[in-house]
């Protein structure tokens, strides 16, 4: 019985066969280059690692305690989490997740994300929370060469900055001293509850707002003012304060970003952490989606300005960076590659494939042809 070679069972597998290794081949051809920002994620993170080793050297001068127990990297940077200046429960791996120089690639990614090209400015709203990524930030920006305008609130979560003689404050004036950055806190507030340190439990209070008064003021920043109302009075007044100083510097429109790191309520608003959860780039129509009270952050995204939120650190990072201590040499990982397919071989596979087909339904076709010119129809009588 004839058969054209198109309908033969062995030209089918054989088809078959040869298109599964052209896939597989496409499937593997994976090609790894580094990332467009490669050399501004090694440069911020080889300035962390500096800020890092300098804050370090300050810790084990001042013969300040360094636990182990907590910080296995033994950054000197994560303190005991009993403290008058603690704001809130933290956490530790968050904590322990920032503090490598690698997270300072993470914001460089984050900010080009967000559209900020050299020379711009980005409005920055900091707490004690996070001094890793308060460090990772101003590496980025030294990078990328563009100005942070910074405003801080200095009490901190649990594992944070909590040291009334080592708040960030004074941690970024170390880092002052010794050249590794210029920028510097141009207003300060108390954090916490209400953006005045309310007291909550064992911490907070009078005792707590003195002690932060006090840096606030050994570290020459200006300080916002608070007054201890029972409703949202304070918390709206410091909003504005903030929103003053940005445009004191720029009008808001005019900042590439606003950045905000940690869960400050002026920043975030009531509220704002559990609706800013997940991500860590936003445009403006995302936030202003997200119906947010009051804050800096809500006034930025209205004056249509992109949001970069680090706060929950061990999702926006998860499949990223390492998570808690373990960590990555400056360099490794995926925060300075890319992966994309050869599309070289995508094409050659597709030819392949192509001219495959078209060539056994050539020759098939031509079969059938010849098959046809030599049928004698009186051969079947």
């Amino acid at each position: 019985m004839f058969r054209p070679v198109i309908q033969k069972t062995r030209t089918l597998i054989l088809m078959a066969l040869v298109n599964l290794i052209l896939v597989f081949l496409v499937f593997n051809s994976i090609l790894v280059e580094k990332s467009r920002s490669y050399n501004e994620k090694i440069s911020a993170a080889k300035t962390m690692e500096k800020a890092l080793i300098v804050l370090k050297d300050f810790v084990k001068e001042q013969e300040m305690p360094i636990f182990r127990s907590i910080d296995p990297n033994m950054t000197g940077l994560i303190f005991k989490e009993e403290s008058l200046i603690r704001s809130s429960d933290g956490n530790l791996e968050d904590k322990q997740s920032t503090l490598k120089p690698n997270f300072a690639a993470f914001i460089v990614d984050k900010l080009l994300a967000a559209g900020v090209q050299r020379g711009d400015s980005i409005a920055v709203c900091l707490t004690g929370s996070n001094p890793g990524a308060n460090i990772a930030l101003f590496s980025a920006a030294k990078s990328l060469n563009i100005t942070p305008i910074i405003i801080s609130s200095i009490s901190s979560s649990t594992w944070g900055a909590t040291d009334p003689n080592f708040t960030w404050l004074d941690m970024e004036t170390v880092l002052n001293k010794n050249d590794i950055f210029d920028y510097k806190t141009l207003l300060a507030s108390l954090g916490g509850k209400g953006d005045c340190l309310k007291r909550i439990g064992n911490f907070g209070g009078t005792e707590a707002r003195n002690l932060i008064k006090d840096a606030i003021k050994r570290n020459n920043v200006k300080f916002i003012p608070y007054y201890l109302e029972r409703d949202s009075s304070n918390l709206l007044r410091s909003i504005d304060a903030r929103l003053n100083q940005f445009e004191n510097k720029l009008p808001l429109n005019r900042y590439s970003a606003f950045v905000n790191i940690g869960g400050g309520v002026s920043s975030v608003g009531i509220d704002g952490v559990f609706k800013l959860k997940n991500n860590s780039n936003y445009s403006s129509d995302e936030i202003i989606k997200r119906e947010l009270n009051p804050s800096v952050i809500r006034t930025f995204a209205e004056n249509n300005v992109p949001v970069v939120n680090i706060m929950k650190i061990s999702k926006i990072i998860n499949g990223v960076l390492p998570l808690g201590p373990n960590k990555n040499k400056i360099g490794d990982g995926e925060i300075y590659f890319t992966e994309r397919y050869n599309l070289l071989y995508a094409w050659i596979s597709t030819i392949i494939s192509i001219s495959m087909i078209f060539g056994i339904g050539f020759i098939s076709h031509r079969q059938v042809n010849e098959r046809l010119k030599s049928f004698n129809p009186d051969s079947t009588l």
